[in-house]
């Protein structure tokens, strides 16, 4: 478990079971499993509450932080690429502050191949 928790200690707990339990089903044939750390969020421009606990960059670092203290128990392995690339949210990548636009999209794939590459 994560040893600083932000928000609610329950949430937490849950992500982390449910992080654990898919990358367990998801590796049980023996696949090798590359996780990504998620990035930011922000509001569609002119959506959304902006004060949001999902737009909170603090929020998204304690999840990606679950996310590795499960893959140092189980053998997966975590990308930092989407984070990197959407922490801030660069509104020109991510038009919604979400989803990667075309370009954004192509971006993190170039830097996702080599990675998935080296793990086959």
């Amino acid at each position: 478990m994560v040893s600083s928790l932000r928000f609610n200690a329950a949430w937490n707990t849950f992500y982390e079971d449910r992080v654990a339990d898919t990358a367990a089903r998801l590796s049980s044939t023996g696949a090798k499993l590359l996780w990504l750390a998620p990035p930011c969020f922000g509001p569609a421009p002119g959506a959304g509450d902006p004060d949001g606990p999902w737009y909170d960059s603090g929020r998204v670092d304690v999840l990606a932080a679950i996310d590795r203290a499960v893959a140092r128990r189980n053998g997966m392995t975590v990308s930092s690429v989407v984070h990197d690339l959407g922490c801030p949210v660069d509104y020109g990548d991510r038009p919604d502050g979400v989803h990667y636009g075309d370009a954004g999209a192509d971006a993190a794939a170039a830097l996702l191949g080599p990675q998935i590459t080296r793990l086959g």
